[in-house]
């Protein structure tokens, strides 16, 4: 690029930064406008039984699992601990359930769709898979669960549980441990009281840990996967149809790639070099957004929620800098296409600068040089300096 390429020309002026938020906050919501109305009264409606029917499979598999109950209007619903009256044994026997009655497919109700111990991998905090049948027993429960050490009722012992006894005293083992009273507090070096909140508060980390691994098994993983893509998909569409229809189809149907929030506050596209815009920087304006919504919804149902957000604000924050910091006002995507964005009311533009050339030598009444006229393919000199005209010069 020429020095003299280095600026505007002199009557084209920048869009303020104003303006600019204005348009986008415009465009923003009659894209979503656009999208709330095709996914709930097309795509939803189009996938509706299909995520039904995997859904109430995730309800099925969970109500077998014993950490969901169905409530008095048939929806199913996590346990939650009284706050007037907690009882740790709202967690408690859910996750007793879990791990020693549904993980070792024994004293399940009839029905299931499939035994998750005979031929189910089952992930634990080390990683490992595919466990044997009887790896869930009481012994495990006692250790991992409860985690009743080798001497519980020792003084300095700091477990809330501890084995029950036989009638001569003597632990027993195969039997599933009891909450002590008091435990060894290591902070303040004293024992302490335990209370029934401080078990609840116990048994939910226990209980949240169990609804993870649920998670993991892969009967239950494959139909939440089946049922966050169709989701995806239905909620896809419609976005990017809305991003397609208000932020390619209109600028390219409008002159100066015009937005309908750019219409409504008079403002255009043009090149960095302030002259017209060609159809190919139009369309690659908003494809960032596109692939941006393509990636969150084709892969993001298999990430955790940071991801997609991250891929969302980074974007913007990026974007909202630079329209701020630079030159000429340029956003993330204006970097991409190579754009500015300009006010039409106070601007004239030119197709190239030898039609900036023509009409300002014209309006200097300055002579017009016949060799300049044949460099239609090349950039040609001006009649003055961009450098010199600022923004409230070019009028």
């Amino acid at each position: 690029m020429n020095n003299h390429l280095a600026s505007l020309p002199r009557k084209t002026n920048l869009a303020s930064v104003g303006g600019r938020y204005g348009a986008a906050i415009v465009d923003f919501a009659l894209a979503l406008l656009l999208t709330l109305v095709l996914y709930y009264g097309g795509s939803r409606l189009v996938f509706q039984n299909t995520l039904t029917s995997l859904e109430d499979e995730l309800y099925y598999y969970q109500v077998q699992s014993g950490l969901f109950y169905k409530t008095e209007d048939g929806e199913v619903s996590f346990y939650e601990m009284d706050d007037e009256n907690p009882s740790y044994l709202v967690y408690a026997e859910p996750v007793e359930y879990y791990y020693l009655n549904f993980l070792t497919g024994t004293n399940i109700k009839e029905g299931m769709i499939a035994s998750p111990s005979c031929d189910t991998p089952l992930v634990l905090d080390d990683g490992s898979e595919v466990l044997p049948r009887d790896y869930y027993t009481i012994s495990w429960y006692n250790a991992n669960i409860l985690q009743i050490g080798i001497n519980p009722d020792s003084p300095t012992d700091t477990g809330y549980f501890t084995y029950q006894k036989n009638a001569d005293g003597e632990y027993i083992y195969d039997a599933i441990g009891v909450a002590k009273t008091t435990r060894y507090d290591a902070d303040s070096g004293s024992t302490i009281t335990i209370s029934s909140e401080d078990l609840c508060y116990y048994y939910d980390d226990y209980y949240m840990a169990a609804y993870e691994n649920l998670t993991y098994l892969s009967f239950y993983s494959e139909v939440r996967s089946s049922f966050n893509q169709f989701q995806s998909l239905a909620l896809m569409i419609p976005v990017v149809i809305s991003l397609v229809v208000f932020y390619l189809i209109i600028p390219l149907c409008f002159k100066r790639g015009c937005t309908v929030g750019k219409l409504a506050f008079k403002l255009g596209l043009a090149n960095m070099d302030g002259y017209m815009l060609s159809r190919w920087r139009v369309i690659l304006r908003p494809l960032l957004a596109i692939v941006i919504a393509l990636i969150i919804f084709l892969f993001g149902y298999e990430w955790s929620f940071t991801i997609p957000l991250f891929l969302i604000i980074v974007p913007l924050l990026v974007s909202w800098v630079f329209t701020f910091a630079s030159p000429k006002h340029c956003a993330l995507h204006d970097y991409i296409s190579q754009t500015i964005v300009i006010d039409v009311k106070t601007s004239t533009i030119y197709k190239n600068s030898l039609e900036e050339y023509i009409a300002l030598s014209k309006e200097e009444n300055l002579p017009i040089d016949e060799e300049v006229l044949k460099r239609e393919n090349e950039e040609v000199p001006l009649t003055y300096d961009r450098s010199q005209y600022t923004k409230k010069d070019r009028r």
